[in-house]
């Protein structure tokens, strides 16, 4: 179940208009509501509000959490991912939703390919052969993690610009091109061992 917290009465109804396709979402509007249907959640979306943030994290549950904010905070938990605002109300949708599955389905956003170990919540990627750790930018770790749910398929550019990049369909640009790129550089001379390049699209080797 995916639960958003949000003392706003409007926003709370833009929260229910962006997750009208997804019946799984639960919107409370107080701190008791948000804590009696914690045990259910597996993914928990909060607007601003700190208190009930550190709340929940001392409770040490297995959970992911979307913090909403204008605020620059220091916020480096690994179960917990800052959503500055102002935000991409599509993009941050399809986000929850994919990490909502990833967690339903029992995955632990992370995965093993022969050659690398790749963790989502850390935003990172690990070489098995050098023990290296490559820090991935949240981008580069969408990608990522868009590709493992797609492996069994070669995922277009156009699925990546409008699932990743929040891009209409018919857009021209070389946003996704320039990011695989910047991905496999910083990967370095084994890039062909866990991203290949089809004439139909990306797919990780696993």
């Amino acid at each position: 179940m995916i639960l958003i917290y949000t003392p706003n009465s409007l926003i709370k109804d833009a929260f229910m208009n962006m997750f009208a396709q997804a019946p799984h979402v639960q919107c409370v509007q107080s701190k008791d509501e948000l804590i009696q249907a914690l045990p259910n959640a597996h993914v928990v979306c909060i607007d601003d509000a700190l208190d009930v943030l550190q709340d929940i994290l001392d409770k040490e549950l297995d959970i992911v959490i979307f913090f909403i904010t204008s605020s620059v905070l220091p916020i480096t938990h690994p179960n917990v991912t800052v959503v500055r605002k102002p935000l991409s109300a599509q993009s941050l949708t399809q986000q929850i939703l994919l990490t909502d599955r990833l967690k339903n389905t029992g995955s632990t956003l992370s995965f093993e390919t022969p050659s690398f170990i790749f963790n989502a919540s850390l935003k990172q990627l690990t070489d098995k052969d050098t023990g290296r750790t490559i820090s991935l930018t949240e981008k580069e770790t969408d990608i990522i993690t868009y590709l493992y749910q797609h492996r069994d398929e070669n995922t277009t550019k156009e699925q990546l610009l409008m699932n990743i990049f929040d891009y209409k369909e018919g857009v021209e640009t070389h946003t996704v091109e320039t990011h695989i790129y910047k991905l496999r550089k910083k990967i370095g001379a084994n890039h062909r061992l866990f991203l290949s390049t089809e004439d139909q699209g990306y797919k990780l080797i696993l």
